[in-house]
């Protein structure tokens, strides 16, 4: 839902510089492994999050809102 909802807001206002499309699977996997009886959910579990763009995320587009930093890519998370 909040996938959606995020994608919403990014069309009508440009709030969005990237959206990280793997963790909607790797949310599909996790709510799979809620399934067993014997999966014991990790703090925080299921809450939606959004990060800003001076957190660097292995992997991700990291520009801090500036052309010059269009190409960095963070080889780990900060």
């Amino acid at each position: 839902v909040y996938y959606g909802l995020a994608t919403k807001a990014h069309e009508k206002t440009n709030c969005l510089t990237n959206i990280i499309k793997e963790s909607l699977n790797e949310a599909k996997q996790l709510d799979e492994l809620t399934k067993s009886p014997l999966y014991k959910k990790p703090r925080l579990f299921g809450i939606p999050i959004s990060i800003k763009d001076s957190v660097e995320v292995k992997g991700q587009r990291n520009t801090w809102g500036l052309a010059k930093f269009i190409d960095k890519i963070p080889l780990e998370d900060s």
